[in-house]
This record gives C-alpha cells, sequence and structure tokens, in this order.
C-alpha cells in the first residue's frame, strides 16, 4: 500500500488554549459552506483550486485585520455594543475581570456585528479585489472562565485607534475595544495592532525566491487603501510575506535555533546565508563546499525551505502564527518526513502551525507522530524509530479539513479524529484508484 489511514472510534479532543472559536462562511467565492476551528495545528486538504488559499488568506485577515473593525462610529452605537458595556459595567472592578461564557458571546455578537458591516470591505482589503460572500462571522467554542487584569491589557494591547471619521473614541471605548481584541486575537497574533501577523509563506516559494527584488519592489508600491491608486497583483498576506524580507536579520533566533539546525542538517545539508546589501541577496551554502552560491544555482529543494529557514533564523521574529502553503512542495518523500517532523516541532515550541498541503506521505507521518505520542512503547519506539520526544505530536492540538468540490461549489468537512489519527479520504480514494489499475495490469500481464 502506498499509504494507510486508521479508523477508529473518534474521541472528545482537548487543549489549554482560552477563548477559542470558529470562522464560518457562507457563499465566500466558491466555498458553498465552511466551519473552521481555529486551532493550533490545521491542515486544510483536497482538490486542486477548492479555495483552500482563499479561505486561509481570510482567516489570516480576519487575525490580522479584525482590529480595523473596531475603527469606526458606528461599532460603538449598535444595541450589541451597549448590551456588552452594560454586562462590563456590572461584573468589572477597577482592575480585573472574570471573562466567563456569557461575556464571550456578547463579545462575539458585537463583533459579528460590525464585521458584517464591514465584510465586503475588509475581504477586498485582502485579496485586493472583491469576492462575493453571503456570510462570514465567527462562532464562539465554550471555554472555561479566566480573570484578567484589566491593566494589563489595557497596557499590552498597543496601538492607535485611528477611526473612519474625525471624531476621537473615548479611553472607556477603547478600553473595550482593547479588551475584545485581547479575547478574540491573543492566541494567534501579538498584542501590538502594528505587528502583522501570521506569517504567510505562500505556495510556489521558489518563484518568490528567485524574484524577489523585483517583487518587493513592486509590493513597496502598491497601495490596498486607496482605490485610485493601481492595486497589486499580490494578496495583502503575500505583499506582507515579500515586505518583511527588507527587514530580516539573520542570526540567530533562540527560541528556534534548535529547528533550524534540524533543518539544516537534515533537509538543507547546508545553510542559507545573507549578505550586507540594503535588500539582501540569499545564498546556499552547501555543508561539502566552503563558497556561497546564488539561489538559481540550487535544487528547489532549497528554495522552497529557504524561507522559513530564514523567518526562524530572524532575531528579530517574533510571531505566534505561521502559515505554510504546501510545506511538502519540491520534497522527495524521505524530505517530507522530515517536514513533518519539523512542523511538530514548532508546535511543541509553542507556535501555531496552518497548512495546506496536497501529500499523503506527509499527513500520514503527522499521524504516525500522533499515535507515537501516545504509544504504550513510546520510548522504546523512539530509540527505534531514532525520533525525538519533540517529534511526539499532541493530537487534542491537531484539527483537518477537507475542501471537496462538487458542481463547482466546494464543500468544507472537519475530518474527525480516531485514536491514531486522521483517516483522510481525499488521499485515501485515489490511492485505492490507483492500487486497482496496478492490480489489473498485474492480471492482465498473467494473464
Amino acid at each position: 500500500m502506498l499509504s494507510l489511514y486508521t479508523l477508529g472510534k473518534s474521541y472528545e479532543r482537548r487543549d489549554n488554549m482560552k477563548n477559542r472559536w470558529s470562522l464560518c462562511v457562507k457563499n465566500f467565492g466558491k466555498i458553498g459552506n465552511a466551519e473552521i476551528e481555529v486551532s493550533p495545528l490545521m491542515f486544510f486538504i483536497g482538490d486542486n483550486n477548492s479555495g483552500k488559499s482563499y479561505l486561509m488568506s481570510l482567516l489570516w485577515g480576519i487575525v490580522n485585520k479584525g482590529y480595523e473593525l473596531f475603527f469606526t462610529r458606528e461599532a460603538y452605537e449598535c444595541e450589541s455594543y451597549i448590551e456588552l458595556k452594560r454586562w462590563y459595567d456590572e461584573n468589572s472592578d477597577e482592575n480585573s475581570l472574570v471573562i466567563n461564557n456569557e461575556f464571550r458571546k456578547l463579545l462575539v455578537n458585537w463583533f459579528n456585528y460590525i464585521l458584517e458591516l464591514r465584510k465586503d470591505s475588509l475581504i477586498k482589503s485582502i485579496f485586493n479585489k472583491e469576492i462575493s460572500s453571503d456570510k462570514v462571522f465567527i462562532k464562539l467554542i465554550d471555554s472555561g472562565d479566566e480573570e484578567i487584569n484589566l491593566n494589563t491589557i489595557k497596557n499590552e494591547v498597543t496601538g492607535k485607534f485611528i477611526i473612519l471619521n474625525k471624531d476621537k473614541l473615548n479611553d472607556y471605548q477603547e478600553d473595550i475595544g482593547k479588551l475584545c481584541y485581547y479575547v478574540l486575537f491573543s492566541e494567534y497574533k501579538r498584542t501590538a495592532f502594528n505587528q502583522e501577523e501570521p506569517l504567510f509563506l505562500p505556495a510556489s516559494r521558489t518563484g518568490f525566491m528567485l524574484t524577489y527584488k523585483t517583487l518587493i519592489n513592486e509590493s513597496l508600491k502598491s497601495s490596498y487603501g486607496n482605490d485610485n491608486i493601481q492595486r497589486s497583483k499580490f494578496t495583502t498576506p503575500i505583499i506582507n510575506f515579500l515586505n518583511k524580507f527588507v527587514d530580516l536579520n539573520v542570526e540567530i533566533n533562540g527560541r528556534y535555533a534548535d529547528i533550524v539546525k534540524f533543518m539544516e542538517k537534515e533537509l538543507l545539508k547546508g545553510k542559507i546565508v545573507e549578505d550586507e546589501s540594503p535588500v539582501k541577496n540569499i545564498y546556499y551554502k552547501p555543508e561539502n563546499l566552503n563558497e556561497n552560491l546564488p539561489l538559481y544555482l540550487t535544487s528547489s529543494l532549497v528554495t522552497e525551505v529557504a524561507p522559513l529557514v530564514l523567518f526562524l533564523s530572524d532575531v528579530n521574529s517574533d510571531f505566534k502564527t505561521l502559515i505554510i502553503e504546501e510545506p511538502e512542495a519540491h520534497l522527495h518523500l524521505k524530505a517530507q518526513i522530515v517536514m513533518a517532523r519539523v512542523v511538530t516541532r514548532l508546535i511543541n515550541s509553542g507556535l501555531n502551525v496552518w497548512i495546506t498541503t496536497h501529500s499523503d506521505t506527509f499527513m500520514q507521518q503527522i499521524n504516525n507522530l500522533m499515535k507515537l505520542n501516545v504509544h504504550a512503547d513510546k520510548e522504546k519506539l523512539l530509540k527505534q524509530l531514532n525520533l525525538e520526544k519533540e517529534d511526539c505530536l499532541d493530537i487534542s492540538k491537531v484539527r483537518v479539513y477537507e475542501f471537496d468540490i462538487n458542481e463547482n461549489k466546494t464543500t468544507v468537512t472537519a475530518i474527525k479524529n480516531s485514536e491514531t489519527g486522521f483517516p483522510l479520504p481525499t488521499f485515501n480514494n485515489v490511492i485505492s484508484k490507483l492500487m486497482d489499475e496496478v492490480m489489473i495490469l498485474e492480471d492482465e500481464e498473467n494473464d
């Protein structure tokens, strides 16, 4: 068999993340319906051109740009805000507030109201074009109570509340806006408004790496806030990816140093280095050569993996969430297995990682690492398989969503996990059909 996914009794998944919610859409582009529970590790799998990148980009925009929804006078004049304010006044003291599910529901109702008012402009700012959508909203997932220090939140959530007219918000309105921002997004984004997160690593990274100087020049000239100026051909997540190259400072980021060394040894067989140019020149230094090679002389494995290594090595990198489109692209099956270990180690370091993928091999290794985590003979198998404890993956942190095209509309289904991983019909059905063809051809040869 090319791949095997095990089925078993599904069980309730738990993790320690608070303030959980799902992103829900109806008739968003070609996606009919979707409900995505935002989790530490997420996989979007399914057919090409089924909307995986579109939905991931929308999720990027909700997390990265959602705070902009609070910058409008209408947000503080609606009934849902008045209800939220009333509860806040009755239940908060000078310094603290217990965030419970009742408060979260009021907060989500308010956010969804202003999201509905401004979803078209928000979507246009993400994609640099208009995309039709009937509904975009978030749905609360019940969580436990959390007591927070209000003064801490006010100080930590930094940035200017620039609203759409000349009237300023008062301090009280700013405080509630900051509290909403903290509750909804602090699990996935730093608390500074001006820090663009998640970090988005797009597909076709080889093309970006070989032409990044030209593309950076275009992205710096782009305007996506003024309809009178030519918009970029790229989405805002990709513009953000390109612009971050300007500020790269590749030294040693202590948080990810061991993971970068692992990638250099097991994947790259060398290092990614940069020079001191204002817009950096990026090179590959093979472990067996004492010279730096320009990227156009390297393999596609190097150019595909290089952006991940660079951002993990950036001494200034301080992002909470990483989106990777097709991390398996241009990788041999052996390298895909290593990449699954890289993703697992990133999760175990505390980073959120959201992925689109077409690889059954990559996903099989993810399943293996989840199964290993709960295996009765884990310590023995770690030695036997030459793996480390940081390669073990907690299944409660993982969600998998399958994108299936039916009559030109995409249905998104949450795959239910078993005790040993996630069964993945989109891969299994194709593999089964392929094996049937192998058997038919072998039978013909024998005849």
